[in-house]
């Protein structure tokens, strides 16, 4: 239930309480797309949130500069860097109630059958567009370390192209030979058997 958007909505809040004097009367500059590639060009996970947090508080070592497209501003983002991804670690940050993604991975694999979950702690894989951001697979692996069980070994892998992979799975899905008789049709099946249907040709 969160996406690249809570985390741009989330950086241009915290920006904004820290530099909205620097744009007044340019208040355009101030938009969600420019929000966006700020976040995209300089927003990366924090390895330990709060020992970060506090060093920015003396230090200016995590300031970065971001040449906005009006050509004009030169926007300066400290610990907003890290500050608007953390909320997939801590989702309360936006005042959501669900869990951190690490939470939910622990939740699943312990759902699973006791047998697999020194498999499934050994291969956490991460996907999608939100993964991308540096130091995502280090700030895994700490939670989940912290998470698993002692015996446990936890590898998270990091592919490359991770934003692409529901498309580069559904285009191997599409290509398989299997695909016709996984497609469910309206009136002869979904209608008939009602949502059991995808239990009976998709597992």
């Amino acid at each position: 239930d969160m996406g690249g958007r809570d985390l741009s909505d989330f950086l241009m809040k915290i920006f904004c309480e820290e530099n909205i004097s620097c744009f007044l009367g340019n208040e355009t500059a101030l938009n969600l797309r420019n929000m966006h590639k700020m976040k995209e060009s300089l927003a990366f996970v924090s390895t330990d949130y709060e020992r970060d947090l506090e060093k920015s508080q003396t230090s200016n070592e995590f300031e970065k500069g971001y040449q906005l497209p009006d050509g004009t501003h030169i926007a300066t983002l400290g610990n907003e860097r890290f500050r608007c991804v953390e909320p997939l670690f801590s989702p309360s940050l936006i005042g959501s109630t669900i869990s951190g993604i690490h939470d939910l991975t622990h939740w699943s694999i312990t759902k699973c059958d006791k047998h697999l979950h020194q498999s499934m702690y050994g291969n956490i894989v991460l996907c999608g567009g939100n993964t991308m951001f540096p130091y995502m697979g280090e700030r895994v692996h700490t939670e989940m370390s912290m998470l698993a069980p002692v015996n446990a070994k936890v590898n998270v892998i990091t592919p490359p192209y991770r934003q692409y992979s529901s498309w580069l799975g559904g285009s191997l899905l599409a290509r398989s030979d299997q695909f016709e008789t996984m497609c469910i049709r309206r009136l002869e099946d979904y209608e008939e058997y009602g949502p059991s249907i995808v239990h009976r040709k998709c597992l």
